[in-house]
């Protein structure tokens, strides 16, 4: 098993990439739990659009890999 040489040098890059993402989805979290509590009716009905689009998707998906290939 061949090892890694990994000094603070060669990570701190990484990390700092990996923190703007991290410190934006986290903003966004939090933005996203402020207006569910201040605006349940309207994220509840986001959610269940959101999560029945997924659904609808993934039943086209189905309709359309259960059809076999017509060979003639």
């Amino acid at each position: 098993m061949e090892h890694r040489n990994l000094n603070l040098e060669s990570v701190v890059p990484t990390i700092k990439k990996a923190s703007v993402w991290v410190n934006t989805w986290g903003i966004v979290t939090f933005v996203c739990g402020i207006l569910a509590v201040i605006l349940p009716l309207t994220f509840s009905f986001g959610i269940a659009l959101i999560i029945g689009c997924l659904v609808s998707v993934a039943a086209i998906a189905h309709l359309f890999f259960c059809i076999p290939d017509a060979q003639p």
